[in-house]
């Protein structure tokens, strides 16, 4: 699964929600916070280094991206979703 999140992640470096284009939220952050956490809890687990190695520049561009969505520069880049979630409840 994390081999598949490498193969799509796009040039921004957010991981596609689902490999299938007609799904994909363009403004969640926490799949690419999951596939971080993926990766750490793997290497943690197995301790392989040619494994971490093979994913290091999508786990960079990944961590590239979460950081881009950070609007106000205070290091929260949950910022998109809760906009997204006070649009919903203001209606």
């Amino acid at each position: 699964m994390i081999r598949e999140s490498c193969q799509n992640q796009m040039s921004s470096g957010k991981i596609p929600t689902c490999i299938m284009p007609f799904v994909d939220r363009i403004d969640d952050v926490d799949i690419n916070e999951y596939f971080n956490l993926r990766i750490a809890r793997y290497y943690r687990w197995t301790h392989d280094k040619t494994f971490l190695i093979e994913v290091w520049g999508n786990l960079v561009r990944s961590i590239e991206y979460l950081l881009s969505t950070d609007s106000d520069n205070d290091k929260v880049v949950i910022r998109l979703f809760l906009g997204r979630l006070e649009r919903c409840f203001r209606r």
